[in-house]
């Protein structure tokens, strides 16, 4: 009997599934190596949200002085600060010991003021791009129909 190849959708689906390996196991890692990785891998994905969100704020300030639209990659900030949140291994704001549930629900105030942090940088500019949108297209040539 032959084996058949896997289906071509698979391969193009399968890819998009690779980057959770590496979240999978430095979480992994982070839980079961409490003294090893903490608070090193934590705070080291807190600081690339951290500047992702820098990055994308400084993305939005140039889109409103040029009045042309950029890219300002509005998410991966919010990815790398719920990566932290999984990696830590115990509450922060609301510090409780007890089994996993009483943990992970003691865990929600973080995970909520780092949404919060989020926001702070990209809703002050959503508002001000919904005040004075762009002039122009990514390309920058094209002027952007109303």
């Amino acid at each position: 009997m032959l084996a058949t190849a896997p289906s071509s959708s698979w391969k193009s689906r399968g890819e998009a599934f690779v980057p959770l390996i590496p979240v999978a196991v430095l979480s992994f890692a982070g839980w079961r190596y409490r003294g090893i990785c903490q608070p090193g891998l934590s705070l080291s994905l807190l600081a690339i949200g951290l500047l992702f969100d820098a990055l994308s704020a400084s993305f939005s300030v140039l889109g409103l002085v040029t009045r042309r639209h950029v890219s300002s990659l509005p998410l991966i900030g919010l990815l790398f600060y719920a990566w932290a949140w999984l990696a830590w291994p115990r509450a922060v704001l609301v510090p409780r010991s007890g089994d996993l549930a009483v943990l992970w629900l003691f865990k929600i105030p973080d995970l909520a003021a780092l949404v919060g942090l989020h926001l702070l940088f990209h809703l002050p500019f959503g508002i001000l791009l919904a005040c004075f949108p762009p002039l122009f297209n990514s390309d920058g040539k094209t002027p952007r129909r109303a």
